[in-house]
């Protein structure tokens, strides 16, 4: 079974290579995906809802957002970008589980970052 990682990247590699890039405005906000919303020639697949400036503050408060977390993903992102080929949904295996995106790996990228932030931190005091 895939991370939710693995499938935050392939759908970040899907908006990055394909030319089919649509956002799609609903009562809710705005709508990213591929294809077309002409309503003569609906092909729209729906990748990701986008945040509101007010869901983004609330985040923050909430302290949801994981700074770490975020340099990994960054890091797998970069990982995945030259080993992950493909730009439609049906380009990524249904249950393929990338061994970089495992959460032993993920658990393992995050270990790594903190050491090299910390060491980063005492070099600067």
């Amino acid at each position: 079974m895939k991370t939710t990682l693995q499938k935050l990247i392939e759908k970040t590699l899907m908006l990055e290579r394909n030319s089919q890039f649509t956002v799609c405005t609903l009562d809710e906000g705005l709508v990213i995906g591929l294809g077309s919303v002409e309503s003569d020639n609906f092909s729209f697949t729906p990748i990701a809802k986008l945040l509101s400036h007010e869901d983004i503050v609330e985040l923050q408060e909430s302290q949801e957002i994981q700074i770490g977390w975020t340099e990994v993903t960054n890091v797998l992102l970069e990982m995945a970008r030259k080993e992950l080929v493909g730009k439609l949904p049906e380009d990524f295996e249904a249950d393929v589980q990338h061994p970089a995106l495992t959460d032993e790996a993920i658990d393992h990228y995050q270990k790594e970052i903190a050491k090299a932030e910390e060491a980063f931190q005492k070099e600067s005091a």
